[in-house]
This record gives C-alpha cells, structure tokens and sequence, in this order.
C-alpha cells in the first residue's frame, strides 16, 4: 500500500472570512490544515478537524512550536483592518504587520515549504471601480491599504 502524504498548510489568519473560507475549501481537498488567529473561531466559523492555534504573531517566537511542523505551504491573511490615516495611528498598523511577518519568516522552516503565499486587500486599488484586478494600479487610501 503506498503512503499517501496530506499537503500540510497552515492559515495565518484562519477565523478571519476569508481564512475560514480558504479553509473550508481545503478540507475538501483533503489537506491537513493548521490556523493561527488571535481568537477563537466563532460556532459558525468552526470547522472540524482543523488544528487551532490562538498567538500574537506580532510576539517573536510565539508561534515558533507551531511552525516546526514543516507546512508544505503557508497563507498569511493575517493582520486588522484599520484605515487610520498615517497621522491618526497609520503608522503603528504598518510596523505591526510588518513585524508580524517578518517573526512569520523568521521562524518557518523551510525544508518542506512549497509555497508562501502573503495576501494583500482590495484596499489597495483604493476607490477603484469593482471588479478590481491585479493588473490595476494601486492607489492606496490609508496605510492599510
């Protein structure tokens, strides 16, 4: 009998919308999935067989023990909204998602990494009409963007 390996992923971010929506794909495509979010998923965003992993990433080495797992592939989606401008606090939401991921990389093997995917926001394409692609030119609005 030969040895099927589940692709391992881990979700930065994996409570959020879009990361409980990634996830519930994936599970169907029979990965073992991993997520690291500061909360607890809500009941509706629950999904079975999913390894939870509550840390601030924005803390060196906090999720350390976790990424030791040797993830096939990595998805950050993680980060909070905040469309401060840069004056009103714009400035602290760039250094901590900054730092976030660079703790990320810092920390994750990279012996069986296939893949690391870092998801950005429609945000970037500022007021741009819908449906935005990523041929479009950004226009930022705010530092989140």
């Amino acid at each position: 009998m030969e040895n099927i390996i589940k692709p391992r992923i881990l979700i930065i971010g994996g409570t959020g919308f879009i990361g409980h929506h990634l996830i519930k794909a994936l599970v169907i495509k029979d990965f073992s999935i991993t997520s690291i979010s500061l909360n607890q998923p809500t009941k509706q965003r629950f999904v079975e067989g999913v390894k939870y992993h509550f840390v601030d990433i924005n803390v060196p080495n906090s999720c350390s023990d976790i990424l030791n797992n040797n993830f096939h592939y990595v998805v950050n989606l993680g980060g909070y909204i905040d469309h401060s401008l840069f004056k009103d606090d714009g400035r602290d939401l760039i250094v901590s998602h900054f730092n976030a991921l660079q703790n990320i990389i810092a920390a994750l093997p990279r012996d069986e990494l296939m893949r690391f995917v870092q998801i950005g926001s429609s945000d970037e394409y500022g007021n741009s009409d819908s449906p935005q692609h990523e041929t479009l030119r950004e226009l930022p609005i705010s530092p989140y963007s």
